[in-house]
């Protein structure tokens, strides 16, 4: 697995990060049984706390990278991991499907082939073209999105990440997609909120927070890219 760097944001990754890297107390039990935060970084210089933070950094990311791994290699399914919302920002959706379309430098309806978990809480997915609205044609077509495969920040029950703006595709799924890019990569990535539209039943379904939704949801699958196509110029 490579990591590939991203514009995408803060995950739940992150809070696990702080909890391994931290190392600043820990929970103790007295003789009253009562529970005692005690600080272990009294005392200490900025730089000593700076490297224990890096330390523990590191030893977390080599753990999370070896769980990561093994999820992977056992080739377990991320369906069965429950569905988790990060803790992202995102940026403000577009306010009608025609500044949308015009936003997006390529917009397809594809397949997805496959999905590569990265350890830094994002996943390169690839899929198959079918139908190209806008942009040029391609048969195959890269995105980068937020979310993965996640351990709690116990290491016991695993998760699912996602992003609530560009949720996750997996093996199998069917979308319509507003892509922006791509990258030096030549890895696109997905319009905040306006660009994600899973197909259910030969329908387009839009996300909570599409200011449109209520339109997209009225077409078909076929209409809605005949729509796009044609506030395109294609």
């Amino acid at each position: 697995m490579r990591i590939h760097a991203s514009k995408l944001r803060a995950g739940p990754l992150v809070a696990l990060v702080a909890v391994a890297a931290l190392g600043a107390g820990t929970l103790a039990i007295g003789a009253d049984n009562l529970k005692q935060w005690v600080n272990t970084e009294a005392g200490k210089s900025d730089a000593e706390k700076a490297k224990e933070f890096e330390q523990g950094r590191q030893a977390f990311q080599a753990k999370y990278e070896a769980w990561l791994a093994d999820f992977v290699a056992q080739g377990r399914d991320p369906r069965k991991l429950q569905r988790v919302e990060m803790l992202a920002t995102a940026l403000d959706p577009q306010l009608d499907l025609s500044a949308a379309v015009a936003k997006a430098s390529a917009i397809v309806a594809a397949r997805v082939d496959s999905v590569e978990f990265l350890p830094s809480a994002t996943s390169i997915v690839t899929l198959s073209v079918t139908q190209t609205a806008k942009g040029d044609s391609v048969k195959t077509i890269r995105i980068l999105q937020a979310g993965g495969p996640a351990p709690d920040p116990n290491w016991g029950e695993d998760t699912l990440s996602f992003a609530e703006s560009d949720p996750l595709l997996l093996p199998g799924d069917e979308a319509v997609l507003f892509l922006e890019g791509p990258d030096s990569d030549g890895i696109y990535s997905v319009q905040s909120f306006t660009g994600s539209y899973a197909i259910k039943d030969g329908r387009p379904r839009a996300l909570e927070g599409n200011p449109f939704a209520g339109q997209v949801d009225a077409l078909t699958v076929d209409a809605f890219l005949a729509e796009v196509e044609a506030l395109a110029g294609r």
